[in-house]
């Protein structure tokens, strides 16, 4: 794809963003080489960040009265591609077009502008690149690690090991991660083995896999850390469960999850296991978008998971609505059974934005193959961010509503408050059926304590204490003996339990405890111990 032709489909792209399309969901529809949209992205999403900045700079420099109006519809961003390009992306201007040639001879005076413009502080300062690792992880439901290992140090790689902290498997409210360093600094041609995530392998930053044989098998998954730790706060997962993942494509996530059934299925064997637990287990993997879809059906044949995966083309709450109506199709019956749910919803992508060149901390994690670290969330405008936290908190509760649901997770890309930490409180007092307990003990890097007491509960990541980018996870289980009829979770199931809820309420009041409190109740708190423990945000 030559120079012109990126910045043609980067201003197509943001054309069709600007009338409410999703970034991705353009890109995904757009009939581009799969090496061009990453480019792509990374130039809409500056654009986007940077727009007033590269107006005004194209402004105060002189450019716009050098330009024809002819050249300027309204509609078109080619434009703002091309100082995006020239004043904060590749520092270069390419291309055939007229207006290429303008803003290449004025490529030096909006240069001196801009930096103008940062000395006396109206604009950001250039932050230097922080490049993050390549992060692989191997997929063993095709391979193991040794032989990816093997593999690697045939072709010269060294293998550095960092014994991994013991703690329990099981996930506590009350579990306290010891106070750790959760930097990931590989040193040249050294593969470091992640000390927390299992199967995860860290890669200098800029190391190009898109090449190896194993990638292209499906062996390994070139997946960001942080987007491993929403099927870690899923485990441990019980064999033969059925599990959903309610916001599926790409599907990195999902075969995460299929792999942790694999290896479920796998111990359970060796220990001579019969009837349901000697069952592979089930993903239903739904994903309403035709074309997203189509990507996550094919990523599930490449990475040997569509025997366990099966990819739902339709909204998740609708099949749940079906579900708890007691529709009697194959697929409600299945979610009715379901006990494991990850929901990974639309976001802000606040999270994402610092890798795509231009941004404010300019973090890099590689180079042309960076659509595969799988940043799957459908990353929406920003400015939205309570429309996106009504719609996360209902697709918690939709969730939750479904009969048999034991464990949601609850997993965003985004650094917002409103999208994390609050999205938790409502939840937890929308339902009296679900606590929230501990996710990822062993993670160092808790959410916001200023939230309230779920906030150290979750886990945050970032790219300055986690080597990764900005991400968000909550855990939370049912409580025992809690279990809705038609209408679930914080839908109100019957008269009798809502006579209960008041009861309930009635005797918080009084500062009695239920009996649900007293068996461990709706975890709106968490122990003083956790809380001393963890590295708070």
């Amino acid at each position: 794809m030559g120079a012109q032709g990126v910045c043609d489909g980067a201003a197509e792209a943001l054309r069709k963003s600007k009338r409410g399309e999703g970034v991705r969901q353009v890109l995904y529809s757009m009939d581009l080489p799969a090496s061009a949209k990453p480019q792509l992205q990374a130039i809409v999403f500056g654009v986007l960040k940077n727009e007033e900045l590269l107006l005004t700079v194209a402004r105060e420099s002189g450019l716009m009265s050098q330009i024809p109006s002819s050249m300027l519809r309204p509609d078109d961003k080619l434009l703002l591609v091309l100082l995006y390009e020239a004043l904060l992306g590749s520092r270069r201007v390419r291309g055939t077009a007229p207006l290429v040639d303008i803003v290449k001879r004025n490529k030096a005076n909006l240069q001196k502008t801009l930096a103008e413009k940062r000395k006396k502080g109206q604009a950001a300062a250039y932050a230097e690149k922080i490049r993050l690792p390549r992060y692989v992880r191997v997929n063993v439901r095709k391979t193991n690690m040794e032989s990816v290992l093997q593999s690697f140090q045939l072709k010269g790689w060294n293998v550095k090991t960092v014994p991994s902290e013991k703690s329990s498997k099981k996930q506590t409210a009350d579990a306290a991660p010891a106070k750790k360093n959760n930097m990931v600094e590989p040193p040249k041609g050294t593969i470091v083995m992640d000390s927390i995530i299992k199967n995860l392998l860290a890669f200098p930053a800029g190391t190009s896999l898109f090449a190896d044989r194993m990638f292209h098998g499906g062996e390994i998954i070139l997946q960001d850390r942080s987007s491993c730790l929403s099927a870690v706060a899923l485990d441990p997962l019980p064999p033969g469960a059925i599990c959903v993942d309610t916001c599926a494509a790409p599907g990195n996530k999902t075969s995460h999850v299929a792999a942790l059934l694999y290896e479920a299925h796998s111990q359970a064997l060796l220990e001579g296991a019969t009837g349901k637990e000697a069952k592979k287990g089930q993903i239903l993997a739904f994903e309403r978008d035709k074309v997203r879809e189509s990507v996550l059906r094919k990523q599930m044949v490449k990475l040997g998971c569509n025997d366990v995966v099966e990819v739902h083309g339709q909204d998740f709450s609708d099949a749940a609505r079906r579900a708890i109506a007691g529709d009697t199709s194959s697929t409600s019956s299945l979610l009715r059974e379901a006990s494991h749910f990850l929901v990974d919803p639309s976001c802000s992508g606040s999270g994402l934005v610092a890798q795509y060149h231009g941004s404010s901390s300019g973090v890099q994690t590689g180079e042309e193959e960076k659509e595969e670290q799988s940043h799957e969330h459908d990353e929406q405008d920003g400015n939205n961010i309570a429309s996106l936290a009504a719609e996360q908190v209902k697709l918690v509760l939709d969730a939750m509503s479904l009969p048999k649901a034991e464990v949601v997770v609850y997993s965003t890309c985004s650094v917002h408050q409103e999208e994390n930490e609050d999205v938790v409180a409502k939840v937890l007092q929308a339902t009296r059926s679900f606590k929230q307990v501990a996710a990822i003990p062993s993670w160092p890097h808790r959410g916001l304590a200023t939230a309230g007491p779920h906030g150290p509960l979750c886990v945050r990541a970032s790219h300055d204490k986690d080597s990764t980018n900005g991400f968000f996870v909550a855990r939370f289980e049912r409580i025992r003996g809690e279990v809705d009829g038609k209408g679930g979770a914080g839908q109100g199931g019957g008269e009798k339990k809502r006579k209960g809820e008041e009861q309930r309420g009635r005797d918080e009041k009084k500062g009695k405890k239920s009996k649900n409190e007293q068996k461990g109740g709706n975890t709106r708190t968490s122990s003083k111990k956790f809380k001393d423990a963890v590295d708070i945000d």
